[in-house]
């Protein structure tokens, strides 16, 4: 048998005369995929290879993430991935596969920052850059990286200083709390989002009055 694909939890094979074999390698347990996948993954697999101008390592992966689906509809036909891999038409699984190894690819060369993490969410991780550059953002839904321009970083020090302030007058507001607010505030405003920005054109101290109070919870606040 021919290994074609292999990562944590499955095995892709091939026999010398045309059978799959997929192993799922935490239980050891094999399956043997349907006619209807056997087919599919011929046709689509033509596809990936005969696509014009794709660079290799594009292709390459395009076929890893083929066979990772051809492997679900083998272990689960029933999940999602697995109906939608023998369903779906050829032409557009293979471009899908294409394109999603195209976004992978391009997300693989993006330099990774380097430096402290001083806060992170659900979605964000803000990092002071150790070569002095200042704050950079990590959005973890979409692998993009922004960073605070100087107008950014200063409004959120003036922030701080607000809330600082405030919590004097509200002693019963926890102040980590709201440090987050703040911080989640403003790694929105890098990364584009519209309401932040609004947000931040009310002066420092009405903000952190409004963060203190939870009038902006429902932006700020990840769920």
């Amino acid at each position: 048998m021919a290994i074609l694909f292999s990562n944590d939890l499955v095995v892709v094979e091939q026999t010398f005369f045309g059978g799959w074999k997929i192993t799922a390698r935490m239980t050891g347990a094999t399956f043997k995929p349907s006619r209807r996948a056997v087919e599919q993954i011929g046709l689509v697999w033509i596809k990936v290879r005969k696509s014009p101008s794709v660079p290799v390592e594009v292709s390459r992966l395009a076929e890893a993430l083929m066979f990772r689906s051809f492997a679900i509809s083998a272990i689960s036909p029933d999940a999602h991935e697995g109906r939608r891999f023998v369903a779906t038409d050829p032409t557009l699984l293979a471009a899908e596969f294409l394109e999603r190894a195209k976004t992978e690819h391009v997300r693989a060369q993006v330099p990774r920052p380097i430096g402290s993490v001083v806060y992170e969410s659900s979605r964000f991780r803000l990092r002071v850059m150790e070569n002095g550059d200042g704050l950079v953002v990590e959005d973890t839904h979409s692998d993009l990286i922004y960073t605070f321009n100087a107008t950014l970083t200063a409004k959120m020090e003036e922030i701080m200083l607000g809330s600082d302030q405030l919590r004097y007058r509200a002693p019963d507001v926890e102040q980590g709390i709201v440090v987050r607010k703040v911080f989640e505030l403003c790694c929105l405003a890098a990364s584009g989002n519209w309401q932040a920005a609004t947000v931040l054109n009310g002066g420092a101290l009405s903000i952190a009055r409004a963060l203190h109070e939870g009038e902006h919870d429902a932006l700020v606040m990840p769920q």
